[in-house]
């Protein structure tokens, strides 16, 4: 509840915030902490016990992957994790996809990271996942070490019910454009 000082120096928001490093799809609202400064840590720390306090178990971090890589933003998150009582997962996200050179330094560091960008229930975006599963399977990166035990590449999103157009947060609905058996396909792929 009080301001962080080090050094004499008291630190607000504005010091940790990389504004440089805004979030692609949202540059107005997510960006990364400095975490070569004791002050960025601690806030991250902070953010994280106030998770656990609060019974979180699972926490999402966007953009910090990929495109977006921040390895040193990853690793501290996954260090303060580790020093928590209870387990966190760890999911982290990339702005678009990622290559399995890029996972092999990071997926020891979580449970699951995005290996892909969003996709719709067209097979066009389904049919693409086969390409990048083939490759992370074969560089057995599924089930791989990860924080506090395994860690996954993720594909994220099954557009399967009732749905709503791309960058629409609300009705009318739709059913999926999907055929059974593409949708059959794509839950085997995941």
């Amino acid at each position: 509840g009080k301001p962080y000082v080090e050094n004499g120096r008291q630190w607000a928001a504005h010091d940790i915030g990389l504004t440089h490093k805004t979030c692609a799809w949202m540059p107005h609202g997510f960006m990364s902490v400095n975490t070569d400064i004791g002050a960025g840590w601690a806030f991250l720390r902070s953010l994280y016990r106030q998770y656990a306090d609060w019974g979180v178990d699972f926490v999402k971090v966007d953009c910090i992957f990929g495109t977006d890589y921040s390895p040193e933003e990853v690793i501290t998150i996954s260090q303060l994790l580790r020093e928590l009582d209870r387990p966190i997962v760890l999911s982290i996200s990339p702005g678009t996809e990622v290559t399995v050179p890029l996972a092999e330094n990071i997926s020891e560091h979580v449970n699951m990271y995005r290996i892909t960008g969003d996709d719709w229930d067209n097979w066009k975006d389904v049919s693409t996942h086969f390409t990048v599963t083939s490759a992370f399977a074969a560089a057995n990166k599924i089930g791989a070490t990860g924080l506090r035990g395994k860690s996954w590449p993720d594909l994220d999103m099954l557009p399967f019910g009732w749905l709503t157009d791309p960058g629409v947060n609300q009705g009318p609905h739709r059913p999926c454009n999907l055929t059974f058996d593409e949708q059959k396909a794509q839950v085997c792929t995941w």
